[in-house]
């Protein structure tokens, strides 16, 4: 991919005048980034902290009261812990079920008029929240390998080989306006179901289990004709990053 082409894409951003807060009244593309993450306790290791990143390309549209967003996974990646690397192939993560959930309007914050004044409501000042939402895969073979659930392929010295999982994530949200991004946390909690795996040693260590994380997301307009392909990764937005000292 050519250095210079996301160079071109942010020129008439670059040059535009701010954008107004909110999605156009037709919506349209978006790219998004998410991370979501938490800290475990482990033995002789201490504590660890885990992370996943995924880059999405999201279709929102304004409904009555809110934002739907309509999205589907471009790449995704698991941080490296004690050793063990674990990835999925990149064209199996974009066979992944895309999600869709509603943001909905809460009402503005401390926007009240003063005594005699007019009341301004600001998209940027409208705070969204996501109900409970779920997305994920069972048995069904969803990234048309020939094997159940999803392929996970685990990397480690002593204990590597590939996982077929079911997954299932439950997923919160509370957002705002930045311009034209949409900025907000994330809360979920992922139930995953172990349904083969390869080589002795990870048939005895690979347990079911259910994992709480909290993380960021970020959506910003997307270029005309993005694809999970054309764009590179560096080119999309960054989601806000933990605080020192987390």
């Amino acid at each position: 991919m050519p250095l210079l082409l996301p160079l071109l894409w942010a020129a008439p951003w670059l040059f535009s005048p701010p954008a107004a807060a909110g999605p156009p009244a037709e919506g349209g593309w978006y790219l998004g980034h998410t991370w979501v993450g938490n800290r475990r306790d482990l033995p002789v290791l201490g504590s660890i902290e885990t992370r996943t990143d995924t880059w999405v390309l999201a279709r929102l549209r304004p409904v009555d009261g809110g934002v739907e967003i309509t999205q589907q996974p471009c790449a995704f990646r698991i941080r490296p812990t004690a050793g063990v690397k674990v990835r999925m192939d990149e064209q199996a993560v974009r066979r992944l079920p895309e999600a869709r959930f509603l943001l909905e309007d809460e009402g503005p914050g401390d926007t009240a008029a003063p005594e005699g004044g007019a009341s301004h409501t600001a998209a940027s000042d409208m705070r969204l929240v996501a109900p409970p939402w779920e997305t994920g895969w069972g048995e069904e073979d969803v990234d048309a390998d020939g094997l159940p659930g999803a392929t996970i392929r685990v990397y480690a010295a002593l204990c590597g080989g590939h996982l077929q999982v079911a997954s299932n994530t439950r997923s919160e949200a509370t957002a705002t306006w930045q311009g034209d991004a949409l900025t907000g946390t994330l809360g979920v909690e992922v139930t995953q179901t172990i349904l083969d795996a390869s080589g002795a040693c990870l048939r005895v260590v690979a347990r079911d289990s259910v994992e709480r994380m909290q993380g960021h997301f970020r959506y910003e307009p997307a270029p005309p004709g993005a694809t999970c392909d054309a764009v590179p990764l560096a080119s999309w937005p960054q989601a806000e990053e933990p605080a020192r000292g987390r």
